[in-house]
């Protein structure tokens, strides 16, 4: 808001003195209203912007398939829907990360056999006694 606006709100009966004091009033309080307008735009602005940041995160680490769901299939195949989720995580640490997939409530490694065909294997995890060494992947004989 300009000086001239400011001076036409305040009456003409106020001394030079009283008026003084009321146009650094109403600037103080324009000040303060257009600060708290631009630090709730700023903050809204964040929320969005961190919020649109964390709704990609959560869409980016989910794992689509696109396997049709039943339970109609022939005998000794996977049955589509209790297949759970297929990830790639570093289990023991490594750096290099295992392909795992959730079966039927059950975790396996998703592995090539010697001929290079993929195979669900077992497997657990044996946490390290010390906090130095990383973690063993163990698979049941």
């Amino acid at each position: 808001m300009e000086d001239y606006e400011i001076e036409e709100m305040i009456p003409k009966s106020m001394t030079g003195e009283e008026r003084r004091e009321l146009k650094l009033s109403i600037k103080r309080k324009i000040r303060r209203k257009s600060l708290g307008a631009f630090a709730t735009g700023t903050v809204v602005g964040l929320g969005v912007t961190f919020m649109g940041m964390g709704i990609f995160e959560i869409l980016d680490s989910k794992n689509y398939t696109n396997i049709r769901k039943t339970d109609n299939v022939e005998e000794g195949f996977v049955i589509p829907s209790k297949l759970e989720e297929i990830s790639v995580k570093n289990l023991d640490l490594t750096g290099k990360p295992e392909t795992t997939l959730r079966y039927d409530g059950k975790d396996f490694l998703w592995k090539l056999d010697k001929d290079g065909r993929p195979i669900g294997v077992p497997y657990e995890i044996e946490p390290s006694k010390y906090t130095y060494t990383p973690p063993k992947i163990i698979i049941p004989k």
